[in-house]
């Protein structure tokens, strides 16, 4: 993962503020932003895909998938192309090492052959958390 930033707060306003590793220097932001940046995922042409979660902190494989279902799991419908990775793992929650299928999904702010900018679904202090990452 190249960097996060978080979304405006503001309905219509997609503007994305990639400077917020340097303005926010709380001791907490930043830890939990260095957990966020643990995040990679290596994407084949077959659907499968090795990942490295914040929650697991093991590189665990999986698959990929790629469609236009509004349903995030938000309040209400959001239109546009979702990325789901699906893997077995764990919650994160401490000792607990029971394992189960996970599902992440993604809206999908931008992409090119080199680069991809996710909406993750999470937010900090109400802003929706974006991701930036690159290919190598």
């Amino acid at each position: 993962m190249e960097t996060i930033g978080l979304l405006s707060p503001f309905h219509g306003d997609s503007s994305i503020n990639w400077d917020i590793l340097k303005e926010d220097t709380t001791a907490f932001f930043q830890k939990w932003a260095k957990e966020q940046m643990i995040f990679t995922a290596a994407f084949s042409k077959d659907s499968s895909s090795d990942f490295y979660t914040p929650f697991d902190k093991k590189k665990t494989t999986g698959t990929y998938a790629v469609d236009t279902d509004p349903n995030l799991g938000y309040d209400e419908p959001r239109p546009g192309i979702k990325l789901r990775l699906r893997y077995l793992g764990s919650m994160g929650f401490s000792g607990d090492t029971t394992q189960s299928m996970m599902t992440l999904s993604f809206l999908v702010r931008g992409v090119n052959d080199k680069e991809l900018v996710l909406e993750t679904g999470q937010s900090f202090n109400n802003r929706p958390v974006v991701v930036w990452m690159k290919s190598n």
